[in-house]
C-alpha cells in the first residue's frame, strides 16, 4: 500500500494543511489564551488533556477518511456521481463535525472528573448547535478559548479531507486504472 493512499496519512496531512492555512490560529497561539482552563492544570494533567485531544481528533479524522473511502467505492450505485458523491461527502463531514462538537464536551468533562475530586457527576452535552455557531467555529471568529480554536481547526481539516480525497487520492486511483 502506498503511504499516500493511507487513511492515517490523509488524516495527518489534512490537519497539517489546515494548520498551515490558518494564520488566524497562529496569531492566537502566539498571543496566548489568557484565562483558559488549560493553563490552570499541572504538567501531567495538561499532558493527559493533550493526549485525549490527539486521540479524539485522530479518530474523528480517521472516520472522515473512512467515510470518503466508503462513498467513493459506492460510485457505481450512485447517480450523478461526479456531483453527488462530493456533496454527500461534504454533508458527511459536516455531520461528523456536528456530532464531535456536540459530544466531545462530555469526554473532556469525564477527563476533568478524573483529575478534580469536587466536580459533580453530570451531563454537559449541549442541547443543540446552530449553523451559525458551527460557521463561527470554522471561521475561527469570536473564539476565545483554545478548545474552540481546536474545534475550528479540526473542522477545517475535515473539509480539507473531502477535497484531498476527491482531487488527490480518487483522481490518482481513477488514473491508475
Amino acid at each position: 500500500m502506498n503511504y499516500r493512499n493511507s487513511r492515517w496519512f490523509l488524516a495527518l496531512i489534512s490537519i497539517f494543511i489546515a494548520f498551515l492555512l490558518s494564520p488566524d490560529l497562529w496569531i492566537a497561539l502566539v498571543q496566548g489564551y489568557e484565562g483558559d482552563s488549560f493553563y490552570t492544570l499541572e504538567f501531567l494533567e495538561r499532558a493527559g488533556l493533550i493526549t485525549l485531544t490527539v486521540v479524539l481528533s485522530g479518530l474523528l479524522l480517521f472516520l472522515g477518511t473512512c467515510k470518503s473511502h466508503f462513498l467513493y467505492n459506492l460510485k457505481s450505485t450512485i447517480p450523478y456521481q461526479k456531483l453527488s458523491i462530493p456533496l454527500i461527502d461534504l454533508l458527511g463531514a459536516f455531520g461528523l463535525l456536528y456530532v464531535f462538537i456536540w459530544l466531545s464536551p462530555q469526554a473532556y468533562y469525564s477527563y476533568y472528573l478524573l483529575i478534580f475530586n469536587d466536580l459533580p457527576l453530570q451531563i454537559v452535552i449541549n442541547d443543540e448547535l446552530s449553523l451559525a455557531e458551527i460557521g463561527n467555529l470554522l471561521l475561527l471568529e469570536d473564539q476565545q478559548t483554545l478548545s474552540q480554536q481546536g474545534q475550528g481547526l479540526l473542522g477545517r481539516a475535515l473539509f480539507l479531507q473531502v477535497a484531498l480525497y476527491r482531487f488527490v487520492i480518487f483522481v490518482n486511483f481513477e488514473n491508475a486504472k
